[in-house]
């Protein structure tokens, strides 16, 4: 017995009667789910993605310039199967709202905004709330965008 739920998306079908291989992003109208986290590094406010999906925090060369990089023998895979060649390892000092605190994560040309992993998320206690598109990281509470 299917349940009604109004806000229900359909399903979508090739012509095959197969759902399509791959979904590109999944949205409600034209509202997308907020994923993005404001972050200030070298006194420059950027927005950085909450990957969930995601083991490794990945941070783009540009923002690891004025840092300490270290060798790094951790490799790195997209989704799809590519490898990520990555030039080390930063300890990025960032700011949170009001809070100071230190990304740490891998160093690669091949991203243009830093991607906070789950990781990350689980040691600096993160709790994301859906329904207020807030994040509490560390006892400070920003909005998500």
């Amino acid at each position: 017995m299917a349940r009604h739920c109004p806000g229900r998306l359909p399903k979508y079908h090739n012509d095959d009667g197969q759902p399509p291989e791959q979904a590109r992003r999944a949205t409600h109208g034209n509202q997308e789910a907020p994923c993005y986290l404001k972050i200030k590094v070298d006194n420059k406010v950027h927005l950085a993605l909450l990957d969930t999906g995601y083991s490794t925090t990945l941070i783009p060369g540009r923002f690891a310039r004025r840092h300490e990089l270290r060798k790094s023998e951790r490799k790195c895979t997209a989704a799809n199967g590519t490898n990520i060649p990555i030039n080390g390892e930063v300890d990025l000092p960032v700011i949170i709202g009001s809070t100071k605190t230190v990304i740490t994560g891998l160093v690669t040309d091949f991203v243009s905004e830093v991607m906070i992993s789950l990781e990350w998320l689980k040691e600096n206690r993160a709790c994301w709330d859906f329904s207020t598109g807030t994040v509490k990281i560390n006892g400070t509470v920003s909005c998500i965008q």
